[in-house]
């Protein structure tokens, strides 16, 4: 007997790999449950699951099994195992094996969930709400709903398919975003969620989904980790994506950046491109007029100096800062005045910046046959105000009146206007000898540049200084599209 159990057990191991699983060795799946077609009192399914002991001596239960009667012998009061039972006890498993091998899923059961005490730790359960959600379970003892937003479950299918689009949001106001997803509660850290606004931000923002909780704050990255959007990083018509940590929402542009230059050169209104997230401003004040020159005599000659280029100040600018609108005040040139000093340059305004113009050049008293006399030019703007960086302006050109050997060659120069942000000032003018010869102020070329003096020999009526040119505002827009 023992050579023949052990000769059955080599044959036994000898055929083992013939019982491996693999997908060829799929079993026979259960295509219905077991005694489906049974008379209704031939099968007990479902199964009772309390005690049957005192209500029906020798039935079974998901209890006791069979109870202790069926293993008494009838002689002695023994029960015999019920057909019903064993109907019912195959009817109940082939039930749910019919249902594996359906490949159908385990869904939400918050009696079932009660009755077990919680559901386990990697359980995986599927929304009764929401279909192709399927929540696991991160704790042991899971006692809370999924459905509900409750706690310690992480939604699979969101996780799977690495993000989701909520559409476009709804916004109460420019920062109060709200969306809507299926399948999102409190717990889902780690999902993106996809979204597009209506209307750009203007400061910091929050986001807030399906309603629940309090609407949480929307951060974006920066070199200085998270920190509160400050306007215009949300910008309609482009997709965004935001990223919940347990704490805040990080919100991931999936956008592209680009530089716009806008030049302001009349007073007005600036609206900022959409998409600006912020801009670096350049302004500059108006030049201030060259000096003119007055009448001379016979024997006199006369000549201005030139005036002075505007302030420059550059400064940073938010989103926040510049939308909807800026409000831009820009200063015009000085104006040449026949025989006088000229006018001074105004100031230009963006924001806090606050750029000044130049002073006018000077229109000294006519001299007579000097060796040498000069008058200096106009001082460039300074003492302006806002920005982070000020350059004072070009101060404008001297005037010089002199002998180059005698009295009949005497010279009268005048002075150039002081250079501006891209172009020069206005350019001398000269007058020789006993004549004539004398001529207006040339006016300033480019934003803020001083005009430069009038000139005049020797009987000369007046004339006037060249006009100082007008201010400017050069807007370099940072926009993320």
């Amino acid at each position: 007997m023992k050579n023949l159990i052990s000769a059955l057990f080599a044959l036994l191991w000898l055929a083992a790999p013939a019982f491996a699983l693999t997908d060829a060795a799929s079993p026979t799946k259960v295509p219905t449950t077991w005694a489906q077609s049974a008379p209704g009192g031939n099968s007990t399914c479902p199964m009772p699951i309390p005690s049957q002991i005192s209500i029906t001596p020798g039935r079974a239960s998901w209890t006791d099994g069979f109870p202790p009667l069926n293993f008494l012998p009838i002689a002695g009061g023994g029960i015999p195992p019920s057909g019903q039972d064993f109907n019912g006890v195959l009817c109940q498993l082939s039930q749910w094996t019919r249902w594996y091998n359906a490949g159908a899923p385990i869904f939400y059961d918050p009696t079932f969930q009660s009755a077990i005490g919680g559901y386990p730790s990697n359980s995986l359960i599927q929304s009764a709400t929401n279909p192709g959600h399927f929540w696991l379970s991160t704790v042991d003892n899971n006692a809370s709903n999924p459905d509900t937003g409750g706690a310690n479950w992480k939604d699979l299918y969101l996780t799977t398919i690495g993000s989701t689009f909520a559409g476009t949001a709804t916004q109460p106001t420019a920062n109060d975003i709200r969306v809507s997803i299926i399948g999102w509660n409190t717990n889902l850290s780690g999902v993106p969620i996809q979204f597009s606004v209506l209307t750009a931000n203007t400061g910091s923002a929050t986001f807030w989904v399906n309603g629940l909780g309090s609407p949480i704050a929307l951060l974006k990255r920066t070199v200085n980790g998270l920190v509160a959007m400050t306007g215009g990083e949300l910008q309609p018509g482009q997709i965004y994506s935001a990223t919940f940590d347990g704490t805040f929402f990080e919100a991931n542009t999936i956008a592209t950046t680009r530089f716009n230059i806008v030049t302001i050169s009349a007073t007005g209104t600036y609206t900022p491109s959409s998409g600006t997230i912020s801009a670096d401003v350049s302004c500059i004040g108006g030049g201030g007029a060259g000096g003119g020159s007055v009448t001379t005599s016979s024997t006199a000659y006369a000549a201005g100096s030139g005036g002075g280029g505007g302030e420059i100040r550059e400064g940073t600018f938010t989103a926040s800062q510049l939308f909807p609108t800026v409000s831009v005040t820009i200063g015009s040139g000085g104006t040449g005045v026949s025989g006088g000093n000229g006018n001074s340059g105004a100031t230009t305004s963006f924001l806090s910046i606050n750029a000044a113009g130049g002073q006018g050049g000077i229109a000294p008293a006519a001299v007579v046959s000097p060796s040498l006399t000069s008058q200096i030019g106009g001082n460039g703007g300074s003492g302006g105000s806002g920005g982070s960086v000020a350059t004072p302006g070009a101060n404008g050109g001297t005037a010089w009146i002199f002998n180059l050997t005698s009295a009949p060659q005497t010279q009268a120069t005048s002075g150039a206007g002081g250079a501006g942000l891209n172009g020069g000032g206005g350019g001398l003018s000269l007058a020789f000898g006993q004549t004539t010869a004398g001529s207006n102020g040339n006016p300033g070329l480019g934003f803020g540049a001083g005009g430069s003096g009038a000139s005049a020999g020797a009987s000369n009526a007046n004339h006037s200084g060249g006009n100082g040119s007008g201010g400017a505002c050069v807007v370099k827009e940072l926009i993320v599209q």
